[in-house]
């Protein structure tokens, strides 16, 4: 059984030109690929969304509406928080670092 997740969105959040540059660390697992059922259920139950700081119980998107852009709710639409970013050119990675021992 492969037991390697994979993060799913770190080209999306790129933005070209952004000076800003938010980071995080590696989603939740109901947020990485591969895709399984128990991750869906896991996000059905919880409301967890598959992009930077999806996670219903972060404080992220609170923040972001209440000091960036009040169009960004809770939970996240990715939509809307891809063209907020990119309206305020802030970028969002995370610091991931993989290290494979035979």
């Amino acid at each position: 059984m492969n037991n390697i997740e994979f993060h799913p969105y770190l080209k999306e959040g790129k933005i070209d030109g952004a000076t800003p540059l938010i980071l995080g660390s590696f989603p939740v697992y109901a947020c990485t690929k591969p895709e399984n059922p128990e991750k869906l259920k896991i996000r059905n139950r919880e409301g967890t969304v598959r992009f930077f700081y999806g996670s219903c119980r972060n404080r992220f998107y609170g923040l972001y509406h209440q000091y960036i852009d009040a169009r960004v709710t809770v939970p996240v639409n990715k939509a809307i928080a891809l063209k907020s970013l990119r309206k305020h050119n802030i970028t969002m990675s995370d610091i991931i670092v993989l290290k494979f021992i035979p």
